[in-house]
C-alpha cells in the first residue's frame, strides 16, 4: 500500500509542480530558475540528517567508483539536463503540452532498458507503452 500512496503523492507533486514552475518563468530565464531551484533542493542538509537517522550513510562512504559514476550520471541526465531542457519547454509552451509530452519518459526508459539493461518485452509492458501514446494523443485532440 505504501508504495502506491508513495506513487500518488509523486503523481500530485509532479503535476503540480509545473503550475509554480511556469508562474515562475514568466519573468525568469530558464537557466536562473533551475539554478534557483537546484540551489532551494538544498535541503540535501535534511537528507543527509535523515539517511544518518537511519543507519544508511556508510554505503556511501564505501562506494565503488563505477558505483559512483553511475549515480553521479543519474542526477546530471534526471536533475540537470533533463530539468534544464524541461524549463525551457514549458517557458515556451503551454502547461497542458509540455507536461504531456515530457511524461512519456516512461517509453524512453522502456526502450532504454531493453537496449542497454537487456531487459525483456513482455505484453504488458507493450500495452503499457500503447496507453501512454494513446494518452498523449488523446490530450492533444
Amino acid at each position: 500500500m505504501r508504495p502506491i500512496i508513495f506513487a500518488l503523492l509523486t503523481a500530485f507533486f509532479w503535476g503540480l509542480a509545473p503550475i509554480f514552475g511556469k508562474m515562475g518563468l514568466t519573468k525568469l530565464p530558464p537557466l536562473v530558475a533551475l539554478f534557483i531551484r537546484t540551489f532551494s533542493i538544498s535541503i540535501a542538509v535534511g537528507i543527509c540528517l535523515l539517511v544518518s537517522y537511519m543507519g544508511g550513510y556508510l554505503p556511501a562512504f564505501t562506494l565503488d567508483k563505477r558505483t559512483l559514476i553511475f549515480i553521479v550520471l543519474e542526477g546530471i541526465f534526471a536533475s540537470f539536463l533533463g530539468h534544464f531542457a524541461y524549463f525551457y519547454a514549458l517557458k515556451e509552451g503551454n502547461v497542458s503540452l509540455v507536461v504531456p509530452l515530457s511524461a512519456t519518459y516512461p517509453l524512453f526508459a522502456l526502450l532504454f532498458g531493453i537496449l542497454f539493461l537487456k531487459e525483456s518485452l513482455a505484453l504488458n509492458k507493450i500495452m503499457g507503452a500503447l496507453i501512454v501514446i494513446l494518452g498523449i494523443i488523446v490530450m492533444r485532440l
